[in-house]
C-alpha cells in the first residue's frame, strides 16, 4: 500500500515593517527607479532605504447596521485602507 498523508499544515505570515519616509529630490527618485545609486556621501547612503515602497495595509473599521435581503438589519464592517511606507516581511513555516 502506497500513499501520502498530509499530517501537518503551513503557516504564512506577511507583515509590513514601516520605515522613515524618504525625502528625495525628483532626480534621486529617478535614479533609484532606474536602478542607479544616487551620488550620496557614505553617511547619508547608510540612512536611506532605497528598497522601501508604498503599500496599503488593510484594517477593519467600525461595524454599522445595514439592510439585508430578508429585510432584517445586519452588521456590516467597513474595510479601512491605510497607506504605509516600508518593506514586506514574509515568513513561511511548514509543520
Amino acid at each position: 500500500m502506497c500513499g501520502n498523508f498530509a499530517l501537518g499544515g503551513q503557516i504564512i505570515d506577511a507583515s509590513i515593517v514601516e520605515v522613515y519616509r524618504q525625502r528625495l529630490t525628483r532626480e534621486e527618485k529617478r535614479q533609484i527607479r532606474d536602478g542607479e545609486d544616487p551620488p550620496w556621501p557614505p553617511d547619508k547612503a547608510h540612512q536611506k532605504d532605497t528598497q522601501a515602497r508604498w503599500t496599503v495595509r488593510r484594517g477593519r473599521g467600525k461595524a454599522k447596521l445595514g439592510p439585508t435581503f430578508d429585510g432584517s438589519e445586519a452588521r456590516l464592517v467597513e474595510e479601512l485602507l491605510i497607506p504605509a511606507f516600508g518593506d514586506k516581511s514574509h515568513i513561511t513555516i511548514d509543520c
